[in-house]
């Protein structure tokens, strides 16, 4: 399933919520621009043309609760792409959210995400 720009905007005109991670846009929560590695600085000041929800699964944190986990991938006006990948947990509201995630890092994100310990955290 791909997404394309809504006629009139783009798809970071529209106002998501954490909740709205399923989406195909869930990834664009304030966030204009596009980030691809390398990209020009059109690239930063155009919106993305498409995204695509590519991932939909459970992280194990190192507490045992159990984050929502998704990623998507992205596309710029020129061509180029990148990944964005999100991690929730909804009854403690904590959202951990990185951008362009370069693919030899993606499993330092990975570690960093399953290390987390929230028992002592009060919202």
């Amino acid at each position: 399933m791909s997404s394309s720009r809504p006629s009139g905007g783009s798809i970071t005109d529209h106002h998501l919520s954490p909740l709205d991670l399923d989406l195909d846009e869930g990834w664009a929560v304030g966030q204009p621009g596009c980030r691809a590695p390398g990209a020009s600085s059109l690239d930063a000041d155009t919106p993305p043309i498409a995204s695509r929800l590519t991932r939909r699964d459970l992280t194990t944190l190192a507490d045992g609760r159990r984050a929502l986990h998704r990623e998507w991938r992205v596309t710029c006006a020129s061509g180029r792409s990148f990944t964005v990948e999100a991690w929730y947990l909804p009854q403690s509201k904590v959202l951990a959210y990185a951008r362009a995630v370069p693919l030899a890092e993606r499993d330092v994100y990975a570690r960093i995400i399953g290390s987390m310990d929230l028992r002592d955290y009060r919202r």
